[in-house]
């Protein structure tokens, strides 16, 4: 079940297209994981997306998968970005990166508007890229306080 948890989790962000998910569906059923819908679908050859769409969907709803909201997602993963950003186990530049991606996708939130500055900032200026780590660092362990 744990690739169709992915698999709904990047279909609702856009990072898995409908082609993409007869092959999702056929792995599944590989793995034990079994509804007529997903049989269905790992037979689809993937052209028609509204076909694939629905019939994902509807595996879903057989298999009593919940479909996420897709800013629940966003969020989510700017958490998971903030947290490595605070931890240290990813660099600065590389999560907000990340995390501006995802700020785009959740309509540029107040709170995520100063990682796309500070990214902006540490792009365009390379001698101050240590203080501008230093500054994403904190907007990253201040995000996280914050609880969002």
């Amino acid at each position: 079940m744990e690739i169709l948890r992915w698999a709904v989790r990047e279909f609702v962000v856009g990072g898995l297209y409908p082609e993409g998910l007869p092959m999702v569906a056929a792995e599944a059923l590989t793995r034990g994981v079994d509804s007529s819908a997903l049989r269905e679908l790992a037979g689809c050859d993937g052209s028609d997306a509204r076909e694939v769409q629905d019939l994902y969907l509807a595996a879903m709803e057989e298999l009593g998968l919940e479909i996420p909201d897709a800013d629940e997602v966003l969020w989510e993963r700017v958490r998971v970005l903030a947290g490595r950003i605070a931890d240290g186990s990813i660099a600065p530049y590389e999560g907000v990166l990340g995390i501006v991606r995802h700020g785009g996708g959740l309509g540029w939130p107040g709170e995520l508007a100063v990682f796309d500055y500070l990214a902006n900032l540490y792009a365009e200026f390379p001698a101050q890229r240590g203080e501008l780590a230093g500054q994403i660092v904190s907007e990253a362990r201040g995000l996280l306080a914050e609880g969002k």
